[in-house]
């Protein structure tokens, strides 16, 4: 028996930019679609301040981690390649050995994950506006996408997130 929450949120995309502020919702920003529920990791370490008190007083906060896991993505994988991670998209070449015609997706030394904005929206279940959550600036921590039949793979996308030039990190946006 499955049960509907008011804050459900279905129909969910993800899009990407590499420019500050321009992650919105265009199909030039649309890097895939996706299933089951985001989560965000927001830790910080703290330090307990007592001074001459038995009990804590004050709480210092520093070494703050930021994370978040979008479960189930689904997407063309050579975007991971060049969009995520700096690699190449080569649209004619030849297979390796041989003289047939191939298209290459090739990640090097020099590759490492891009930087940038990130987008989640989807409709709410319950009135069936728009639902957003905004990462102002994140990089994509590990991919490991299955080598499958088709252009297309899933998998979790699990991002490190930072503060941005204004210092924001992240933000959920609801539709009035």
């Amino acid at each position: 028996m499955s049960a509907e929450t008011p804050y459900g949120i279905e129909q969910m995309q993800l899009y990407f930019s590499t420019t500050a502020g321009a992650a919105t919702p265009a199909s030039a920003n649309l890097v895939g679609e996706f299933r089951g529920e985001p989560s965000i990791s927001d830790v910080s370490a703290t330090a307990v301040w007592r001074g001459q008190d038995r009990v804590g007083k004050n709480a210092i906060f520093h070494d703050r981690e930021v994370s978040m896991t979008v479960p189930g993505f689904s997407f063309d994988s050579s975007v991971v390649m060049t969009k995520f991670l700096n690699g190449t998209q080569t649209a004619a070449t030849t297979l390796h050995g041989g003289s047939a015609a191939a298209r290459s997706d090739k990640l090097t030394v020099n590759s490492n994950p891009l930087t940038g904005e990130w987008l989640i929206e989807g409709l709410n279940t319950e009135d069936g506006k728009k639902f957003q959550v905004l990462v102002h600036n994140a990089f994509i921590t590990s991919v490991n996408p299955t080598l499958g039949r088709t252009d297309f793979a899933v998998l979790d996308v699990n991002l490190t997130l930072l503060a941005d030039a204004a210092n924001d990190v992240w933000e959920i946006l609801h539709e009035s």
